[in-house]
């Protein structure tokens, strides 16, 4: 019997292996230079592949950092699937279904995702509006994945209910994110990631309660 691969099936096992030396080469150069700076011929050089290989399956280098900044969340998110699945659906009240969205957001590894993603987009004087514009994509994938989660798990909930939620939750993370990665830089201590787990329960707390200081007099 012939067990050889057919022709078809060579052919998309190339074109993976070609898009994952992209992305892999992208993301070994953010790390390399701190940033990306770099041009698609570099790139191109990085994967052992030809500059218009890298053009048939990304639009730009921006979309190859953004498909290789949403796999480090992807990677992230499958810990928050886990957690949200690990137990049995809540009643499905507004406040049980905030508490277990927000529950596996504190149990998702954020820290070495956010720093990945950091060197991606920029922080402090490097983020240009470039970069800010290519976090807010990777945020919005993110978003639409966990949505898409929690829909499945809560068929009563409308899409609008579901994505009100999940957009007041992300919304308060992004800032939180970039309020952390600024103040803490590249460290990922046991001290920073403690402050991160502080950082993210005030972002969760402001979309449960509002912002501001509960001290201030009203």
């Amino acid at each position: 019997m012939n067990s050889s691969v057919p022709p078809q099936g060579r052919r998309e096992m190339l074109k993976a292996r070609s898009r994952r030396s992209i992305l892999d080469a992208a993301t070994a150069l953010v790390i390399e230079r701190g940033g990306p700076t770099f041009t698609v011929e570099e790139l191109a050089e990085r994967a052992d592949v030809s500059r218009a290989t890298v053009f048939n399956y990304f639009p730009s280098v921006s979309d190859v950092l953004v498909t290789a900044s949403v796999e480090q969340f992807e990677n992230a998110w499958a810990t928050f699937d886990e957690a949200t699945s690990a137990a049995p659906a809540t009643d499905g009240s507004r406040a049980a279904v905030f508490n277990e969205v927000s529950q596996s957001l504190r149990a998702t590894n954020m820290p070495d995702v956010i720093l990945s993603v950091g060197a991606v987009v920029g922080r402090g004087d490097q983020a240009s509006p470039r970069h800010e514009a290519l976090l807010r994509q990777i945020m919005d994938r993110t978003s639409l994945h966990m949505a898409e989660h929690v829909s499945a798990r809560y068929p009563s909930w409308s899409r609008l209910e579901v994505d009100l939620l999940i957009g007041s939750l992300m919304s308060g993370v992004t800032v939180a994110s970039s309020h952390w990665l600024l103040n803490q830089g590249g460290d990922l201590s046991q001290e920073a990631r403690v402050d991160w787990l502080r950082t993210l329960d005030s972002a969760i707390e402001g979309a449960r309660s509002g912002y501001g200081n509960n001290g201030r007099p009203t």
